[in-house]
């Protein structure tokens, strides 16, 4: 093997990194749907930013900041190096083992080149998502603090976190991948597992934010973060404190790690590119190909049994579902704060789950998921009235099993069954709606641009349709809720409101109408007749 020096590798990671940087932008650019998402998001963002940066100014009035707080400072570094690294290792999973068009950099350059670039790649999306929001906020609450002039400080003293964090980031996802590989467990059972953390990371951040709201700052460090000496000392550093040598030996340590964990993270990623091959097929299940008797009854059962089978068989297929969680973390604030009682409102959420899965999971890009069977479903002779309302009716499937969950929960609790039938019927009425107008947006603003998620090449829905859907159904849910009076509803309260009650009724129904005469008129307007 020719020796390469590390400057050759180094200016080979930079040309890799920097065209693969321009070659998304160009390729955003050039789709005027990925353009419109990353306009959204950004206006989604501009705003809550806003409210969040007052909050942490808010947050900053009235705390000391001074050389007193480094151990309060220095209980942060190391989760702040596990939240970096788990960031990084969260996207090396989802962007798979593999450099994009792997051949061209495997073939020109070395193999710690192409590890480089996808470090550089790391830095910089951690650097852009993660540290400079970091600094923004930081810097605000310094400023309520009145200490605002220690956020250039901060910014640097971040950067051994970084350079450890994001190698760490990158190896552990490559050895999750391996892992991914080698468990013997279906991919649905993975798929379960990973949504079940998901969603307990989003309950501790939920009450690691009530606990702080309640009992102040302080009671990060002595109730869930660690400080201790080599911590406190490197905090230290930003207030030029007694414990400089240690503080700076810390940070030297934190680069020595960050390369020598780059280090093996090359020959992992050799390993792992050249030697290990990938065997998943043993891991999936066939099962029979025959749909059950329920769905076997119909058309639009077998096209349900169909995307239903497809999902089982591939789960990565509804990684966009991940969204959700994070669109609707903020209800499981109350979980967090108010534990068993909160769970009255189980039944209330499991309307809003069952109405979001029965138009999200199947119905949000009709279209351009089906990928190359498209030509085979536009020539089948099955109407496209039978393949939207096949979609609607997998997702419902999908919005009952959430529903039956939460309303067990709530009679556990002791809700009344009547309560818990009003809101079921609640459930049932809104979920075909939500589907019909989910396959509206899909058609209208279909995407057919493959990409690799989780290291299984896919097609998610565009952004622009997947955010209004979900928040406009959130909305329409809540107001459902209002109206029928959840947590516990009765009949007497809809009997009461009956004129909001056929109103609320007649608006859903006509725009879950809507939306699915769009679907079925852009799908058939495609289909071949026979």
């Amino acid at each position: 093997m020719v020796h390469r020096s590390i400057a050759r590798d180094v200016r080979d990671a930079r040309l890799i990194a920097g065209t693969e940087f321009r070659r998304t932008l160009r390729a955003i650019r050039a789709n005027d749907s990925r353009f419109a998402s990353v306009v959204v998001l950004a206006l989604f963002t501009v705003p809550m930013g806003l409210v969040w940066l007052y909050g942490a100014y808010a947050l900053g009035e009235g705390v000391d900041v001074g050389p007193g707080a480094a151990p309060l400072i220095g209980s942060f570094v190391l989760p702040a190096v596990a939240g970096f690294a788990a960031t990084v290792a969260f996207q090396t999973v989802q962007d798979g083992p593999f450099p994009d068009h792997p051949t061209l950099p495997l073939s020109i350059a070395s193999t710690r080149a192409v590890v480089l670039s996808k470090l550089f790649a790391a830095l910089v999306a951690v650097a852009v998502w993660l540290v400079v929001p970091t600094v923004v906020f930081g810097g605000a609450f310094l400023a309520g603090a009145g200490a605002g002039l220690l956020a250039p400080a901060v910014a640097v003293w971040l950067v051994p976190i970084v350079l450890a964090a994001v190698p760490l980031g990158y190896l552990a996802g490559l050895w999750l991948i391996r892992l991914n590989r080698r468990l013997p467990v279906p991919t649905a059972g993975k798929a379960g597992v990973w949504a079940v953390f998901v969603l307990g990371s989003i309950v501790v951040g939920q009450r690691v934010g009530y606990v702080v709201a309640d009992e102040g700052l302080g009671s990060l460090e002595t109730g869930f973060l660690p400080a201790f000496g080599p911590t406190t000392a490197y905090a230290s550093l930003l207030f030029g404190g007694g414990e400089l040598p240690m503080g700076l030996a810390v940070g030297a340590a934190l680069l020595a790690v960050g390369a020598i964990v780059a280090r093996r993270a090359t020959t992992e990623a050799a390993e792992l590119w050249f030697a290990d091959r990938p065997d998943s097929a043993e891991n999936e299940p066939e099962g029979s190909m025959r749909p059950p008797t329920p769905f076997a009854l119909t058309k639009t059962g077998r096209v349900a049994w169909h995307y239903l089978r497809l999902a089982y068989r591939a789960p990565r297929r509804l990684t966009h579902l991940l969204f959700l969680l994070f669109l609707v973390f903020p209800m499981v604030g109350p979980l967090a704060e108010a534990e068993l009682a909160a769970l009255r409102f189980a039944p209330s959420v499991g309307v809003l789950a069952c109405a979001l899965l029965a138009g999200a999971t199947f119905s949000l890009n009709p279209i351009g998921d089906e990928r190359g069977t498209l030509p085979v479903v536009l020539l089948s002779g099955t109407d496209a009235a039978a393949f939207v309302r096949g979609r609607v009716l997998a997702g419902l499937v999908v919005g009952l099993a959430a529903l039956v969950a939460c309303v067990a929960l709530g009679a556990a609790v002791g809700v009344p069954p009547v309560a818990l039938g009003l809101l079921a019927l609640l459930a049932v009425g809104l979920s075909p709606a939500a589907g019909g107008v989910a396959a509206g947006f899909g058609v209208l603003l279909p995407k057919y641009e493959p990409e690799e998620i989780f290291g299984v090449e896919t097609v998610r829905p565009s952004n622009v349709p997947l955010f209004a859907f979900e928040i406009g159904t959130i909305a329409v849910s809540a107001l459902g809720l209002l109206v029928v009076g959840a947590p516990a509803p009765t009949v007497g309260s809809l009997v009461s409101r009956w004129p909001f009650v056929l109103a609320y009724a007649a608006v859903v129904a006509g725009s879950g109408a809507v939306g699915y005469l769009v679907a079925v008129r852009r799908l058939g307007a495609w289909t071949v007749e026979r």
